[in-house]
């Protein structure tokens, strides 16, 4: 698991020494230390990915690298999904990164991304939206979500999809 090590060494964002997601690898000022940015779209992405990886592992029978990815995702997730903190300012200060009103900090600091735009600690429906396929088990890097989604059956009873069809596109691209 050298490359997933490198990649949280890299961009991850950590709290007491656990993964709590990831943010940017531009180091701050001094050169020395990354900034310390928590992206919310970019850490719900890595859960999701971390979970595919995870179950690529299983398949080729590499349980505890899957294990260990499994740990990562639900670290990540028991982190982000704490309510944010607040400074006195109004901007976030500590704790996560869902808000009162249920959407989910772009990032916990204003931040300039050197694709030329800045990461702002608001509500954002990038990261929101990553949040809500999460409470779905809808995996967006699977064709239909998956087999785990329970969006299909609560969000579509009067409009259920083919999963004849979804079977036969996923033996097809041999997900």
């Amino acid at each position: 698991m050298v490359s997933g090590n490198q990649s949280k060494k890299l961009s991850g964002y950590f709290i007491n020494k656990e993964i709590a997601g990831v943010g940017y690898t531009t180091p701050a000022k001094n050169g020395t230390e990354k900034s310390p940015i928590w992206s919310g779209e970019w850490s719900w992405g890595a859960v999701f990915m971390v979970r595919r990886l995870a179950r690529d592992y299983q398949k080729i029978n590499q349980g505890a690298w899957a294990q260990s990815l499994n740990a990562d995702a639900a670290s990540m997730v028991k982190h982000m999904t704490k309510e944010v903190v607040p400074c006195d300012d109004g901007v976030w200060c500590d704790g996560g990164l869902v808000q009162k009103d249920g959407s989910y900090l772009y990032a916990n600091k204003r931040f300039f991304i050197p694709w030329g735009w800045y990461a702002n600690p608001i509500g954002a429906t990038s990261s929101t939206a990553w949040a809500v396929l999460n409470d779905f088990d809808f995996d967006p890097f699977t064709l239909g979500g998956g087999n785990q989604t329970n969006f299909w059956k609560t969000q579509c009873k009067q409009n259920p999809p083919d999963h004849a069809l979804i079977e036969k596109l996923l033996k097809y691209y041999e997900f």
